[in-house]
């Protein structure tokens, strides 16, 4: 349908993917896979016909968009997404540890 999960998973892997929501953040995933171009996000699921799934599909075979996403499938899979939280946490916890980072950081935001 599209979740936060099924959509990482299909950019990760990739390949173009077809977002049909049916319930709470699958819309926002949907959107967002419109508007970064990485496949098609559609209406409702209730709402959509045969034809809507079959020109979804029809676009996930454009050469252009399966080579954006397979660059972008690239991209991720290369990135060492746990150590990178982990740096990240660590300086959230470091500021937090330190009031003087922790009023600068807040002047920040």
């Amino acid at each position: 349908h599209g979740g936060s999960g099924t959509t990482a998973a299909s950019l990760r892997s990739g390949i173009p993917t077809i977002v049909t929501p049916i319930a709470v953040d699958q819309f926002h995933w949907a959107n967002i896979v419109n508007t970064k171009g990485w496949g098609v996000g559609t209406e409702d699921l209730t709402k959509i016909s045969r034809a809507d799934l079959v020109r979804a599909m029809r676009e996930c075979e454009k050469p252009e968009l399966i080579e954006r996403v397979r660059k972008n499938g690239e991209q991720l899979r290369s990135e060492d997404g746990p150590s990178e939280a982990v740096k990240v946490i660590q300086m959230y916890l470091d500021i937090l540890r330190d009031p003087e980072k922790a009023a600068e950081a807040a002047k920040r935001a």
